[in-house]
């Protein structure tokens, strides 16, 4: 019975303090439009880096995954995106409920290469590179 009291009494101080401590479950975010996963990578400050490739543009892709954010309740504090038929790049953050993600899109034409980093609270630096 002790390890479930002192259980709660862990549970009751971080809901306390507000502040998250998990990872953002990968089903809590947009999906990319035909995207491949290449690698998900641990960063610092509890972070999680997940690259993909996909044949959608970074224009495209900033786009889809800010609006996906924005209707599940994310502030985007930068977004902006740039290219045209031979390629180009792009970037999407966001905030929500303490959480912080990063979307970085770019490459040739044809192929994108895509990173989505995200953290349980905003790091200390967030280049998701």
């Amino acid at each position: 019975m002790r390890p479930t009291l002192i259980w709660i009494v862990c549970l009751s101080v971080a809901s306390l303090v507000g502040e998250p401590t998990r990872a953002i479950a990968d089903d809590s975010l947009p999906k990319l439009p035909k995207a491949e996963l290449l690698e998900t990578t641990e960063l610092a400050d509890g972070g999680t880096r997940q690259a993909y490739r996909t044949s959608t543009s970074a224009a495209d892709l900033v786009d889809h995954y800010a609006n996906g954010l924005r209707h599940d309740g994310w502030t985007i504090t930068r977004q902006g995106a740039d290219g045209g038929t031979t390629g180009g790049g792009g970037e999407v953050v966001a905030d929500r409920d303490g959480h912080h993600v990063v979307l970085q899109a770019g490459g040739p034409d044809a192929t994108t290469f895509v990173r989505i980093c995200s953290w349980p609270k905003p790091p200390a630096n967030d280049y998701c590179g």
